[in-house]
This record gives C-alpha cells, structure tokens and sequence, in this order.
C-alpha cells in the first residue's frame, strides 16, 4: 500500500468506528476502566454485541471490581452467564 493508500483506509476505518459508535457504544469507553474492558472482551468473544450487552451489564453490575468476581461462587457466575454457553470462558475469567 502507498501513503495515500494507507491515509484512506484509515480514515474510512476511523469513519466506520465513529458510525457503529453510534449505533452500538461500547461501554468501556466511558471510564476506560481495564477490568470492564477485559470482561467485555471475555463475554464479547463469539457473541455479538446484541446479544452480549446485556450479559456484561449483568456481571458488571454484579461484579464490580475483580474482586468481587474473584470471590464469587461458580453458582452465582453461572447463573449471569446462563445462555452464552462456553463456560470454560466464565470459569478461566474468575480464574485469572
């Protein structure tokens, strides 16, 4: 790719990223706060965001700070990621 090649497809990127902003906002982006962008990331992953949001407002309103979800019970885990499946995922972020 040339410069202004390069120049483009970053600007069409950046314009993308500004419209799906709009269209659906990530919520890390307000505090930037790294747990919640890890937890997202975590929920996020083979989910679309339509269908995860709810989950990560669930957890993180139930697990504020990774301590608190390093001290949940694997029964009260679970049951807020009831219906995203892949559980491993749910077990190794409590984990971590």
């Amino acid at each position: 790719m040339t410069r202004n090649s390069n120049t483009l497809f970053s600007s069409k990127l950046l314009e993308w990223h500004r419209q799906q902003s709009k269209v659906a906002p990530f919520p890390w982006k307000k505090d930037r706060n790294p747990y919640l962008v890890w937890l997202f990331e975590v929920v996020m992953q083979q989910t679309r965001i339509q269908q995860g949001l709810p989950y990560f407002e669930k957890l993180s309103e139930a697990f504020p700070t990774i301590f608190d979800l390093a001290k949940a019970t694997e029964d009260t885990l679970f049951g807020l990621w009831k219906g995203l499946g892949y559980y491993q995922r749910a077990r190794n972020l409590q984990k971590t």
